[in-house]
């Protein structure tokens, strides 16, 4: 998968000719102008943060999982069943970012 390197930000211009934009912009260029709000922009401009920690996350818990200390997690009163509910979820927003959904 080939994306704008992060960090991303997000900054407010106010065009006197193209009106009032959010630019989101990477390290070496602009990745796109919106027309949204501000706490949208910064979601969008958070979105390769997000993807590195649901990517660092499942490599984490897929470890663990193979290790088998999911199931030693359930025996001292965890719950393994949510860490892989959780674990389903971080691979469906990946798969989503990625274009494999």
């Amino acid at each position: 998968m080939s994306h704008t390197p992060g960090p991303w930000t997000d900054d407010y211009i106010n065009d006197p000719y193209a009106g009032d934009y959010i630019a989101i912009s990477g390290q070496a260029s602009r990745i796109c102008n919106v027309l949204t709000t501000q706490n949208d922009a910064r979601l969008i401009a958070a979105a390769p943060d997000l993807l590195a920690a649901c990517e660092f996350f499942v490599g984490v818990f897929d470890t663990l999982r193979n290790a088998g200390a999911l199931v030693q997690l359930d025996a001292i009163g965890g719950d393994s069943d949510g860490v892989i509910f959780v674990l389903d979820q971080a691979r469906a927003a990946i798969a989503k970012a990625s274009g494999m959904e």
